[in-house]
């Protein structure tokens, strides 16, 4: 995805200094003290104030005693937290002034307002370029505001731990994640369903080898933590009564067509089933798909069950991903669903759950409209969301990349600036080294040079990247250069992303045709021995007599067998210094990778020198750079360039370079979507 417009650097404190975040912020703290339907003022406040004057005893028994059964129909999580603010102000602010209705409410909002606040923040995370769409499209919601500060729902709460457990899991914090899902089923248990959509995640995302103990990870905390909170209060029949069997669980099934006379198919259970199902047909999941799925359930269900102004609060923090997330879908689908909503439950909704008599014909029109125009949205999340584009985290099946290049060329520092990128432990690499025939001193070198094919067991490695590709782990041997000795042999398990990375990663056709990505590098000859040198004195001991002269004795062989491989690479690299002995980096890739908007956001770097030839052959095209980039403009042009990026390669915390690394870090991501999108 590409944003348009001049590069700008990701500010962490940006929603801090917008204006409209500020007014909204003020709005809802004003409207907290003054603003409240029945729910807040009639049955919640009175039930808060219970609890805290008993002590904190159960007060679902004292309510449903007295026969008041829909006073709080929440669970313990959800009192704790919306009691906790009175509850500290009334130890230390005169009771004159708790009494009066106003600052209840406000204490009573304190809560909401966090929750309001934490998926703000969430989704500040997970778009860090796009701030202000964030404010305008969720801060900025009226369905949100109009729940919470209007109308005086608890809904912020669970949505708040829901995209706060989903923030941690996506960062593979899973136990912590799985505590916060906990706690967040312990405030509202319509997060059940949820859960359902995390499990398929989780099994659809994780190789075999490893779902089990990622599963235990997540669950057995998030399990635990439920229980430890619901198991002590099922004891009570009060709880049960005004939590377990409210009219709200009613409601579920109110929607239900009768087939025969026996048995009902009830519409919105079934309307998630499907949407479960299929997201449970994916071949590979991420954050887009699980959180575009969950948007799609909750709609179904507010879509099929009698009118509740709160449920919608389920649904559109999602949706709000979905319009910040996608730039070619037009916004005012979702401002239609904000104003048909305002004018439905502000004006033809009775905060006593009937619609007004007088107006109840008028009243289901616009019911009917809202419903309509939320189920486009559904319709524009499943087919530009889901269906029209490809989900962006890493599939099953590793992604292989082959790296050649003549000994010297800097392949492992080119590899290194690609792996700080992906995360080492999302990544794995093999050297063409560890597939050397003989160790050093062997006779048989007096007679090839390791640069000949056939001093290497060159089907060695295709049939260890096939194995790799396949899921399964590969044992081999290094090569230490140290000692010109191999090791013994260790297991390697397969990650996400493999490079084979060595003399001779393109040389045979089979291996070629099992990479995704096959790259060349091809540095000034000058430059190259420059190199070579440095690194054959440091780290494996040599002269610069014996380097010279190695490099002289596989000349033939680099002619020969090495620098041919190019021709098959997708992407070349070259690279020389120039008169101020500055790095210049030519990048020659086929012509139809997309690179005008990465070329326009290096022109706005003024240390940079761009050119973008076209070259003759009508088959590739050329990207020159010289000069400094800062790994602080490489993670804002990847943002800008190539949308959130870093989500392609299934990344937590990336890494960014500066310099030629970082270009290719950029043209990388550029190739991997591709990459993904072919699949």
């Amino acid at each position: 995805m590409t944003e348009n417009g001049p590069l700008k650097e990701i500010d962490s404190f940006s929603v801090l200094r917008d204006r409209a975040f500020w007014v909204a912020a003020a709005a809802k703290i004003a409207c907290s003290f003054y603003f409240a339907s029945d729910y807040l003022r009639a049955l919640f406040l009175p039930f808060i104030d219970t609890f805290i004057r008993s002590g904190f005893a159960n007060p679902w028994e004292e309510f449903s005693r007295r026969g008041e059964i829909h006073a709080f129909p929440y669970s313990s999580v959800m009192l704790a937290i919306v009691s906790t603010p009175q509850a500290i102000a009334s130890l230390f602010l005169p009771q004159s002034l708790i009494q009066l209705e106003s600052v209840r409410l406000a204490l009573a909002r304190l809560p909401l307002f966090a929750a309001d606040l934490t998926v703000l923040w969430v989704l500040c995370q997970w778009f860090p370029t796009k701030k202000d769409k964030v404010v305008h499209f969720y801060w900025l919601s009226p369905i949100l505001f109009f729940i919470t500060y209007l109308h005086g729902q608890l809904d912020s709460v669970p949505t708040a731990l829901l995209f706060l457990s989903l923030y941690f899991l996506f960062i593979e914090r899973f136990t912590l994640a799985g505590f916060i899902l906990g706690l967040g089923l312990a405030t509202k248990f319509h997060l059940v369903m949820a859960a359902g959509f995390l499990f398929v995640y989780f099994w659809t995302k994780f190789p075999p080898q490893v779902r089990l103990r990622k599963l235990v990870q997540f669950f057995l905390p998030a399990s635990l933590t439920a229980a430890a909170l619901v198991l002590p209060f099922l004891a009570s029949h009060g709880y049960r009564t005004m939590v377990l069997e409210t009219r709200e669980m009613a409601r579920l099934t109110a929607f239900a067509i009768s087939i025969g006379n026996e048995v009902k198919l009830y519409a919105a259970p079934f309307a998630i089933m499907i949407v479960l199902l299929r997201f449970a047909a994916c071949k590979r999941v991420g954050r887009d798909s699980l959180i575009l799925f969950l948007a799609l359930s909750y709609c179904a269900l507010v879509l099929l069950v009698p009118p509740m102004p709160g449920w919608y609060y389920w649904s559109i923090p999602l949706i709000c991903y979905f319009y910040i997330r996608q730039d070619s879908v037009n916004e005012v689908s979702y401002w239609i669903v904000n104003l048909i909503y305002l004018a439905y439950y502000g004006w033809f909704w009775d905060s006593r759950l009937t619609p007004n008599s007088d107006v109840s014909g008028l009243g289901s029109f616009f019911f009917t409209c809202l419903q309509g125009s939320l189920a486009t949205v559904m319709f524009w999340i499943y087919r530009l969301g889901i269906k029209g584009t490809n989900d962006h985290s890493p599939e099953r099946i590793p992604t292989l990349i082959g790296i050649a290049g003549d000994s010297g060329a800097g392949k492992d520092t080119f590899v290194h600036g690609l792996r700080q990128l992906l995360g080492v432990s999302n990544s794995l690499q093999t050297n063409g080294d560890d597939y050397h025939r003989w160790e050093r001193g062997d006779k048989s070198l007096k007679e090839f040079t390791h640069l000949d094919p056939r001093a290497n067991k060159l089907l060695l490695p295709v049939e260890h990247a096939m194995q790799l590709k396949s899921g399964q782990s590969i044992e081999k041997s290094i090569y230490n250069h140290d000692e010109g000795r191999f090791t013994d042999r260790y297991l390697f398990k397969p990650k996400p992303f493999i490079f084979f990375v060595g003399l001779h990663s393109l040389y045979i056709r089979k291996m070629r045709q099992l990479m995704d990505l096959r790259i060349f590098l091809e540095p000034d000859e000058a430059l190259r021995v420059e190199w070579k040198i440095q690194r054959d004195r440091e780290q494996r001991g040599y002269s610069t007599e014996q380097v010279l002269q190695q490099i002289e004795s596989r000349r033939l062989d680099a002619e020969k067998f090495i620098k041919p491989q190019r021709a098959y690479a997708d992407w070349l690299v070259k690279m020389q210094r120039g008169a101020d002995g500055k790095l210049s980096v030519a990048h020659s890739v086929r012509n139809d990778l997309p690179l005008e908007d990465l070329v326009s956001a290096l022109k706005e770097i003024d240390t940079l020198k761009i050119k973008w030839p076209l070259e003759s052959d009508l088959e590739h095209q050329k990207l020159e750079v010289q000069g400094d980039l800062s790994s602080e403009q490489t993670r804002d042009i990847a943002h800008r360039v190539v949308g959130d990026g870093f989500e392609i390669a299934g990344l937590k915390k990336v890494q960014w370079s500066g310099g030629f690394e970082g270009v290719a870090q950029l043209l990388f991501l550029l190739f991997l979507r591709e990459i993904r999108e072919s699949q």
